[in-house]
């Protein structure tokens, strides 16, 4: 296989990079390597590690570019099954995409001790159970429960409480009960009694209930089901009171509501005047015509000549005024009912009985 299909094999399984290590232990010298990325067919991304060209860009390539110089001689894919290196704290919220904190120096968990010479790159020796990792985009990580509680060693509270409302917003579960016992161990110093009241601290500072609560209102129909469930309850307590409420009125004598009962018809002609206004006005100017071109033909007094129901446009009375002129007509009948014949107010000016209102919307 020639040196470029060999280049080519190791960077498959690697983002497209490989190392200058791994690459001498495919027969290729390092003079090779330094020709090649002197002549562009390799792109160094930082000492010892290199990238083939045209291969995309991506936001986690420097991450991965450190965790492979960590253990330069090992495939990436053979350090995945138990690793010996797993990114963390600033880092590890980079690759979760919670927070806002700068990645760099990034941070890697060892089992042993390590050093570097390289300002980038920070070595931690810590212990972590398997339940603490795991792999996201092809690099080992601590999970978010984790890396959250790790950043309480790196940022202020306010940055940390960024990444949890970050976390609790994603489409992800995140596992609570494992974040507080990750707090525990930090709850002396930040002066709380356990984890959970630093959970709380942060959920306070980080605004998820308010931004979930809204997020509620906005997306449901939250307002409708509210309104509609108080309106039932307020039926609810108000049916005893509008029951010995319609049991008095029911009791009352018809000439109790007489005064009301004038009030009534008074505003109902006050509401028809300029209604009968407006339909006398449209008689006179559909007929204007006729009457100019007859005039001296016709007596003084012409017969009364009924117009067809389709030589006037209809008028479409507001729905508060049809309301009202509903409750007249109910009105109107049940006091014929009562008295035995039409109402006894007929003949007063401004009584309105059914038939009469019928005639005026017409």
């Amino acid at each position: 296989m020639s040196a470029e299909g060999r280049l080519a094999g190791l960077a498959a399984g690697q983002w497209g990079m490989l190392t200058a290590v791994q690459a001498n232990g495919e027969g290729i010298a390092r003079s090779t390597i330094a020709r090649r990325e002197k002549a562009g067919t390799l792109e160094r991304m930082r000492p010892g590690v290199y990238r083939l060209p045209g291969v995309p860009t991506d936001r986690l390539d420097d991450i991965r570019a450190a965790w492979l110089a960590s253990d330069p001689a090992a495939i990436a894919r053979d350090r995945l099954v138990d690793p010996d290196v797993v990114v963390g704290g600033a880092a590890a919220a980079w690759v979760h995409e919670i927070g806002d904190l700068y990645p760099a120096p990034y941070l890697l968990y060892t089992a042993k001790r390590r050093q570097t010479a390289h300002d980038d790159v920070r070595y931690s020796r810590r212990h972590l159970s398997r339940a603490d990792v795991m792999i996201l985009d092809g690099l080992p990580v601590t999970t978010r429960e984790r890396t959250i509680a790790d950043l309480l060693d790196e940022g202020d509270l306010s940055l940390v409480a960024d990444a949890l409302g970050d976390a609790e917003r994603s489409d992800d579960d995140l596992d609570i009960p494992a974040l507080v016992r990750h707090l525990d161990a930090h709850a002396k110093r930040l002066g709380h009694a356990n984890g959970t009241d630093v959970y709380a601290e942060l959920r306070t500072l980080a605004g998820v209930d308010a931004a979930r609560l809204k997020d509620l209102v906005v997306r449901t129909d939250l307002t409708e089901r509210l309104s509609a469930e108080l309106g039932q309850q307020m039926q609810q307590a108000l049916a005893p009171i509008l029951f010995e409420l319609n049991a008095s009125v029911e009791g009352m004598g018809p000439d109790t509501f007489a005064p009301l009962r004038e009030q009534l018809d008074e505003q109902a002609e006050r509401m028809m005047a300029p209604f009968r206004k407006q339909l006398d006005e449209q008689v006179r100017r559909l007929t204007a015509p006729t009457r100019e071109a007859l005039r001296g033909y016709l007596s003084p007094y012409p017969p009364r000549v009924k117009l067809p129901s389709a030589a006037l446009p209809e008028i479409a009375l507001p729905p508060a005024i049809q309301a009202m002129l509903r409750d007249l007509a109910q009105h109107s009948a049940r006091t014929a009912v009562q008295t035995g014949g039409r109402p006894e107010g007929r003949a007063r000016s401004g009584e309105v009985d059914r038939e009469t209102i019928d005639e005026e919307v017409r």
